[in-house]
């Protein structure tokens, strides 16, 4: 299952594979449902505890990240902009 928006998910240290076909009951971890050499899914070693965003549409430059090729941008997404509040007209 594609999708044009990131999954964003914290992930333990250590090494993971990223599932790619859509089919794992483990998403976004791979479950090798298609075999256990699963072609599709791609690795990922994380020194430390982290949360990511993965690549939802199969088309980033570097897989299983996200890397914005649809224009996401994770400052955005984790930490969105906080409303300014109106101007009082001069008043203080």
């Amino acid at each position: 299952m594609f999708t044009m928006h990131p999954v964003i998910t914290t992930l333990p240290a250590g090494e993971h594979l990223i599932c790619g076909c859509g089919e794992s009951g483990r998403a976004p971890l791979c479950d090798r449902r298609r075999g256990e050499l699963c072609r599709l899914a791609k690795p990922l070693t994380l020194e430390r505890e982290k949360t990511v965003p993965l690549c939802g549409c199969g088309q980033s430059g570097k897989p299983p990240l996200c890397d914005g090729t649809h224009g996401y941008s994770r400052e955005k997404e984790v930490h969105p902009r906080k409303k300014t509040p109106p101007s009082r007209g001069g008043r203080g």
